[in-house]
């Protein structure tokens, strides 16, 4: 049976080496692992493969196997090339609102109350689909505690779920 079949296909390599890792050592009687140790099993391991392939053709191929079905599928990404925030965010959102006296503070949550100053109710969800869910969580966090609106838990709410409470909070 192949060692990739018998470790979960959907892990990525570095869930692979530490699930081969603690097979192996099972396997070879050794109690708990340190960093230390394992750098020192891997090393003990490469050793070991190293004089093997010279005598076993067998295993040599099957380390060169192993070696290719663990070639990833997607081609490296390249580096991007340097954007602007305008030329990454074309979302159609178009402001309503001219002159509106607001000091951004890039560090503070998402002020969706100025939001709809700025884009209106009907694009409100848009403006905040811009912001991370992390960023939204803090935002409807302070609208909780600045504003006593209704407390909903959001640990574990998605991206989509934060904004959607927070527009029905804000804009109905």
């Amino acid at each position: 049976m192949s060692m990739l079949t018998q470790v979960s296909q959907s892990a990525d390599i570095q869930e692979m080496a530490s699930e081969a890792t603690g097979k192996l050592r099972i396997a070879l009687g050794l109690s708990t692992l340190n960093q230390a140790d394992i750098k020192r099993l891997s090393a003990a391991l490469s050793l070991a493969a190293a004089e093997e392939v010279e005598h076993n053709s067998s295993f040599a191929s099957r380390l060169k196997l192993l070696f290719d079905e663990l070639k990833p599928s997607k081609k490296p990404t390249l580096a991007k090339k340097h954007t602007t925030i305008t030329d990454s965010i074309d979302d159609g959102l178009v402001p309503i609102a001219t002159g509106i006296n607001y000091t951004f503070n890039p560090t503070a949550p998402p002020d969706p109350f100025f939001l709809v100053k700025l884009y209106g109710p009907a694009q409100l969800r848009k403006a905040l689909g811009r912001y991370s869910a992390t960023r939204l969580k803090e935002t409807s966090q302070k609208l909780v505690a600045d504003k006593g609106l209704p407390v909903k838990p959001m640990s574990k709410a998605t991206k989509d779920e934060l904004i959607e409470y927070i527009a029905s909070q804000v804009a109905g």
